[in-house]
């Protein structure tokens, strides 16, 4: 089982779930244009539930997911938003014979994608498994 860990700083704690703002590693070090991104880019914060009383707020911790799951994400949220959009940008295209329209409709047909996920959040919230280690 591989794993992906992210180095993170607990920022609040309250009823069992803490926020964690997780400095996440990109490939700047060798960018020429590292100058120019942001900070806040490289910033995210994740909510865990955690009941361990040594996790305090400013603590150094250790987010760790499955890297099974990491790519299950990167599927549900790239990948299948765009294979729909293309199949749905030739199927109108092919339909109204107008780019323009074809891409504005297809981009439209992402909607009920994104708003199932949505509705879904909780249930997939269970399903991606990330774990802390102080």
């Amino acid at each position: 089982m591989k794993v992906i860990e992210h180095t993170g700083i607990v920022r609040a704690v309250s009823n069992g779930t803490l926020q964690v703002e997780v400095i996440r590693a990109s490939a700047c070090g060798a960018c020429h244009a590292k100058g120019v991104c942001s900070p806040e880019e490289a910033l995210q914060v994740i909510t865990l539930k955690s009941d361990d009383p040594r996790l305090v707020v400013g603590s150094e911790v250790t987010v760790m997911i499955e890297e099974k799951t990491g790519e299950l994400a990167v599927i549900l949220a790239y990948f299948l938003p765009l294979v729909i959009f293309v199949a749905m940008f030739f199927v109108f295209l092919f339909a109204t014979k107008s780019e323009g329209l074809a891409g504005l409709l297809a981009l439209f047909s992402l909607a009920p994608y994104f708003s199932s996920l949505w509705v879904f959040r909780e249930r997939m919230n269970n399903s991606f498994k990330v774990s802390i280690k102080p």
